[in-house]
């Protein structure tokens, strides 16, 4: 089974150690696991109604049609996908589900319960037979690709969040965190020029316990910062008057976010333990949750959930894929619940996607191997959701055994930078380069 190479920087004590120039031609500060970010440029404008974006990566290659099984009975077309399904995975084919109201052509896994009620309250789209223009099956290359926001090769500069966040027509001045990274270093997808700050994703990461390690070494840093004003002041100078103190916005964010009541994030009291059961033990959609609040105004999140290799023991209506779908249903759930209950719901879109899907048929060890098309998920309040989006998506037309990729997760994306952050469309092509819009009507 592949396991994802370690691609995030891990910061140690000798990340610590700049010289004063890189001091102040990055703007950035390592603060124990947290990456202080690069100053955002200011452009003057006035910051529109955007709504942030939540990236939640399933690394490994999650199975779309164990979340979305196709409906037994129906049309024509309907009865033959459902065979073609059920005849490829006789072992491993989902039969505990729910069906989608209004919805005849799928089904979804009985284990995602608070994904069914969103769905109801119609803040959830699913879209089927999404994937990457680029057919390889590495989840390495791939997951790489897609970060970089060039899935179709050539160059690109960092990540394609990050440059996105370079297009977001405002100052950017109202969020005191523009992006960050749930996770112990920045993803490909983050890194670049704009701001972006990673947290790590442990337990105890925006407790009052956890932060200490880092408000801790805030001496060593303002020893840092003296021995800089000593030496270059004009630079100083130009530092504070053009960037501002980014770092310092940064950390009064999580001081914030640590400070928070945990009582005010779970309907189970106030104890942590009680918090991480609520989220399935997924602690990144906690730590977001209460990141969100101390700073609304954050454009960008990313989380990563590793896991979904499934090539062994996928199971059917129990097992790997049922268990950990399961914690994910959980924990999109309480998230929901938590921003509903902070009044900011509303102003929030979460996608949820992997780098692939698996094949249509089981292998010999009731799991299924890498394939193309899988299903990328929307989420948030008033997203007039309760819809499947899909173009074409039909299991008696595959490719090479595997769900043809019908819908460019390029095409989700866009729509939502232009029309939650209003980028402007012709400014696209600088975040997916070489990529032609193609929107599907999400909103």
């Amino acid at each position: 089974m592949s396991k994802r190479r370690n691609r995030t920087s891990k910061l140690t004590e000798t990340n610590l150690v700049l010289n004063r120039r890189d001091f102040l031609l990055t703007g950035a500060t390592a603060v124990g696991g947290m990456m202080l970010p690069q100053i955002a440029r200011a452009t003057g404008s006035e910051p529109g109604p955007q709504k942030a974006i939540v990236f939640v990566f399933l690394r490994g290659g999650m199975d779309g049609l164990s979340l979305l099984p196709p409906h037994k009975s129906g049309s024509s077309t309907q009865t033959a996908n459902y065979l073609v399904y059920a005849n490829g995975r006789p072992g491993i084919r989902v039969t505990n589900s729910h069906a989608l109201p209004g919805n005849s052509q799928f089904d979804i896994n009985a284990t995602c319960e608070r994904l069914l009620a969103l769905w109801g309250q119609q803040d959830l789209m699913f879209i089927p037979g999404a994937g990457s223009p680029n057919s390889t099956r590495s989840h390495f290359v791939q997951q790489d690709l897609i970060d970089s926001g060039n899935p179709l090769g050539g160059a690109a500069s960092g990540g394609f969040l990050n440059r996105a966040l370079g297009q977001i027509p405002d100052n950017l001045q109202s969020s005191r965190v523009p992006s960050a990274a749930l996770s112990n270093g920045l993803p490909l997808s983050l890194r670049g020029s704009e701001s972006a700050v990673a947290i790590p994703d442990l337990n105890v990461s925006l407790t009052t316990q956890g932060i200490t390690s880092v408000l801790s070494m805030e001496s060593r840093l303002q020893k840092m910062w003296e021995a800089v004003i000593q030496a270059e002041p004009k630079w100083v100078d130009y530092l504070l008057r053009k960037n501002g103190n980014r770092a310092r916005k940064s950390l009064s964010v999580i001081r914030e976010a640590a400070q928070l009541p945990a009582s005010q994030f779970s309907p189970l009291g106030g104890k942590l333990s009680d918090n991480f059961h609520h989220y399935a033990g997924m602690s990144s959609f906690y730590n977001g949750a209460k990141l969100l609040k101390a700073d609304p105004a954050i454009r960008f999140l990313t989380i990563d959930i590793n896991g979904w290799d499934h090539h062994i023991n996928l199971g059917a209506n129990d097992g790997s894929f049922f268990n950990l779908m399961g914690r994910l249903d959980r924990a999109l759930g309480a998230f929901a619940h938590d921003l509903q209950q902070a009044g900011l719901w509303n102003n929030v879109r979460v996608v949820v996607m992997s780098e692939f899907g698996r094949r249509v048929t089981a292998n010999g060890a009731s799991g299924l191997d890498h394939g193309r098309g899988g299903v990328m998920m929307v989420l948030g309040g008033g997203l007039q959701g309760k819809r499947v989006l899909q173009r074409n998506w039909n299991l008696t037309d595959l490719e090479q055994g595997d769900v043809k990729v019908t819908v460019d997760y390029r095409d989700v994306l866009a729509e939502l930078f232009v029309k939650y952050q209003n980028i402007p469309v012709e400014k696209l092509n600088q975040i997916f380069p070489g990529y032609i819009p193609n929107f599907l009507g999400i909103i």
